[in-house]
């Protein structure tokens, strides 16, 4: 009777683990197909670019916003947000070539606490094993070419990929896809804002311990030295700014995070030789946030978009 019950329980995992399975790389197909979309236009060869990329704190800036400023203040550009959620070094680096390939002038970087750590619940040592690290050992990127970082969080990459499918396929109404930020639908939550500090903590889902690995150990510091490196090696002219964090997601985080955030800043800004632009506290009194680490995408907090305009104006004209 046991091994009946053992045997009915592997079979159920097998059949739910290769759905699941299946799934999951179909839709991992789908996020290749809209970023290839993007990248295999053609772009006028003449037209003077500037690439924004960065997680979904980058998504929140208006392309279109920054695009009419640079062109007033300095010389015509064409400005593209390539913000996508959660999106971090690593991932970034696997599309750091279609990047180059299309000659943008800049790359405006923007980054965050959340980019160099890990929550501490993932850290944790845990008596079940790790699905991720099963999932790096069946399908190393070597032998088949699958980005195993998509597998980190399947429940956050199904979000996106269907919220992009519908987004981009059926013109959903609380879902408004910029023609400039190709990658980061629009929608309501993300166009509020909420005025009370209390509403911004009660509703924020963003706020967890975090844990910062060493330089020498943290392979997402890794990844942003060698893109800063390739874009610079390709006469890109690469501008890096650390995006706002609200008092209460800083105060959150422990002093061992932030004095390792610092140092990491510090070590990358002497490493590349290069200013980074730090944005980190400076919207603490206005009414402008949707959650404790994002600004809302919001003409009331254009004040954002002005402001990482001003610095593209300034690094132009050095």
């Amino acid at each position: 009777m046991i091994k009946k019950i053992v045997l009915s329980v592997f079979v159920a995992f097998v059949m739910t683990f290769t759905i699941f399975l299946l799934f999951q790389l179909t839709l991992q197909n789908e996020i290749y197909s809209i970023q290839k979309d993007f990248y295999s236009q053609n772009f006028e060869h003449q037209s003077k670019k500037i690439f924004l990329i960065g997680s979904s704190h980058v998504g929140q800036i208006n392309a279109t916003h920054i695009e009419e400023y640079v062109s007033k203040k300095s010389q015509a550009y064409e400005v593209y947000n390539l913000a996508d959620t959660a999106d971090k070094p690593k991932s970034r680096l696997n599309s750091l070539n279609k990047i180059i390939s299309l000659k943008p002038d800049v790359v405006v970087y923007g980054i965050g606490y959340r980019d160099f750590t890990e929550p501490e619940k993932m850290l944790k040592e845990n008596i079940l094993p790790n699905p991720q690290s099963i999932f790096e050992r069946i399908f190393s990127i070597e032998l088949y070419g699958i980005n195993t970082e998509f597998f980190e969080n399947p429940k956050l990459n199904t979000l996106k990929i269907l919220q992009g499918i519908i987004g981009i396929k059926t013109l959903v109404s609380d879902s408004i896809f910029e023609e400039n930020t190709p990658f980061y639908p629009y929608h309501k939550t993300k166009t509020d804002i909420i005025v009370k500090q209390s509403e911004i903590q009660e509703n924020d889902f963003h706020v967890e311990k975090l844990i910062l690995k060493p330089n020498i150990e943290n392979t997402q510091v890794q990844a942003l030295n060698k893109i800063i490196s390739e874009l610079e090696k390709n006469n890109i002219k690469v501008i890096i700014f650390i995006t706002p964090h609200n008092k209460f997601y800083r105060d959150s985080l422990s002093v061992d995070t932030k004095e390792g955030f610092n140092l990491l800043i510090s070590k990358l800004a002497q490493n590349h030789n290069i200013k980074i632009f730090n944005f980190i506290d400076s919207y603490d009194n206005l009414e402008i946030w949707r959650s404790t680490n994002h600004i809302s995408h919001n003409p009331k907090s254009s004040i954002y978009s002005e402001d990482i305009a001003k610095i593209i104006v300034e690094e132009l004209n050095n």
